[in-house]
């Protein structure tokens, strides 16, 4: 193996010592005591000069012209007098090198840096570079990193949570308002036909103005019991706002956490509205093919069950399939999961505003349509069923519609 013409005093084996400088360093701030030896066999002076401060927390290298071969450093190995040996050529600007040791794989990463940077630095030479422009060059970049936990992020993150918890509670209480009000407008116009009081209702009323009143009356006494709902929950909030556990719960929070769903809040009140317009106008109608109170439970059992799909489509199904996607744009399903794909951002702010518009307008067709069955089959009796009553209050509704 023949020497290369780099002087001991040269640049590069200033710059090799820099680059192994920090090992040193950190054998000499440890404290540890080196435990084991190893040997660099070679006839390059840089690597040489480079080594002779080596030292880890772990390993140090004995006097490089102790072994001045590589038989007598494996001899010495066998021997356990070393650890280990570097076997080190000098081959132009590139550094070959092989290590043999017994247990000490933690040090082979170091030494294969310290070579690099020896290596480097010879090239820098050949190349004219000077040693400071090349480690200018091989300078390390600074990376800060920060571990942050999901609590510690920014409001953003709550926006999911916040969106998706209203959505749910939304559709709770229309599912569960909607049932038991549509069986009051339903049990109170089968009872009143049951009873024979219709007939003496709309000899003073007629049954547009009938059936507009009791929509009208529904909407009232939801929205009285929706007013004490509220204040119950002002008085409830009052209390727990004083308690420390929920100061603590608030510290957690973002500012701006609970002014992310506003406009979500606006829609899910409208669709609130636009449900309560559908399904009471329909169950009005429904009521009307009642003979008895006992016919109530038989007419809403359908109209409680389409509900239920439309509930269960929201809770159970992805917000990205394509069954919530198509049944979202089907406006006695909208209110229930229009909601929820804005939440889960399936759907932007403008298709909730325009499927609100979407279910008011087939609200009102609604409506139209429930009135008109209503005005023929408010004094239709029949005992054989609901579906032949319809069918009674299709055919005078159509009777009525020649004679006019």
């Amino acid at each position: 193996m023949g020497l290369l013409g780099i002087s001991p005093g040269s640049d590069c084996i200033s710059g090799g010592r820099d680059g192994v400088g920090y090992y040193v360093a950190q054998s000499e701030d440890s404290g540890d005591e080196v435990s084991e030896q190893i040997a660099v066999v070679t006839e390059s002076q840089t690597v040489v000069d480079v080594f002779s401060q080596y030292e880890t927390p772990s390993i140090s290298v004995v006097d490089p012209s102790t072994y001045d071969s590589e038989e007598a450093a494996r001899e010495a190995f066998n021997q356990e007098e070393i650890a280990g040996y570097l076997v080190v050529q000098e081959q132009g600007d590139t550094i070959q090198s092989t290590f043999y040791h017994d247990g000490l794989e933690q040090e082979a990463a170091r030494l294969e840096d310290a070579l690099t940077q020896v290596q480097m630095n010879l090239r820098a030479q050949a190349l004219d570079i000077a040693p400071e422009e090349a480690m200018h060059l091989s300078e390390a970049v600074n990376l800060v990193v920060q571990e942050v936990t999901p609590g510690e992020d920014n409001s953003d993150s709550f926006a999911p949570i916040i969106s998706q918890g209203l959505t749910i509670i939304s559709n709770s209480v229309i599912f569960f308002f909607v049932l038991v009000y549509v069986g009051f407008i339903v049990e109170e116009i089968a009872r009143e036909k049951g009873s024979r009081v219709m007939e003496i209702l709309l000899s003073s009323v007629s049954a547009t103005e009938q059936f507009f009143g009791k929509l009208l009356g529904m909407l009232g006494l939801i929205f009285l019991h929706t007013v004490i709902y509220v204040v119950l929950g002002m008085v409830g909030y009052a209390y727990i706002s004083r308690q420390a556990f929920y100061q603590a719960f608030l510290a957690e929070l973002p500012a701006n956490v609970f002014a992310i769903s506003g406009q979500l809040g606006w829609i899910i009140a409208l669709y609130f509205l636009s449900a309560f317009l559908m399904y009471l106008s329909v169950s009005a109608f429904l009521g009307s093919l009642a003979t008895k109170a006992e016919d109530g439970q038989k007419v809403v059992s359908p109209l409680s069950m389409f509900l239920l799909v439309g509930l269960y489509i929201g809770y159970f199904a992805s917000s990205e399939s394509a069954l919530v996607q198509y049944a979202s744009y089907f406006p006695p399903f909208t209110p229930l999961l229009m909601p929820m794909r804005v939440a889960a951002e399936s759907a932007s702010l403008l298709e909730g505003w325009l499927g609100v518009g979407w279910t008011f307008l087939f609200a009102i067709i609604i409506i139209f349509i429930s009135l008109k069955f209503y005005q023929a089959s408010v004094l239709v009796y029949d005992d054989t069923g609901v579906l032949n009553a319809f069918k009674q209050a299709r055919s005078l509704r159509k009777s009525n519609q020649d004679a006019q």
